[in-house]
């Protein structure tokens, strides 16, 4: 899950959200160790990972332009981290 070498602006902003969101995680919240596992995966995924991340509350949005307040237009979903198992 590690970012090496990291140069461009969207590794960046991949690196400082998975920095906001990392460990240590206080006993009984469970929305920033649900986000957590969630970022790990998704840095590792390249469609998302060619995005720029952004979050509110427990929600990882992706963006083209890194604007989070300029996404309008932009077909790209929000996915939310839970601990609930939907299978």
């Amino acid at each position: 899950m590690a970012i090496e070498g990291a140069g461009g602006e969207r590794d960046q902003d991949w690196l400082a959200t998975l920095n906001a969101w990392g460990p240590p995680h206080l006993g009984g919240d469970w929305a920033r160790p649900a986000m957590w596992r969630l970022l790990q995966l998704a840095v590792e995924e390249p469609v998302l990972r060619a995005l720029f991340p952004w979050t509110s509350m427990n929600v990882l949005h992706v963006s083209v332009t890194g604007d989070f307040r300029d996404y309008s237009g932009e077909p790209f979903p929000a996915i939310a981290a839970s601990t609930t198992d939907s299978s």
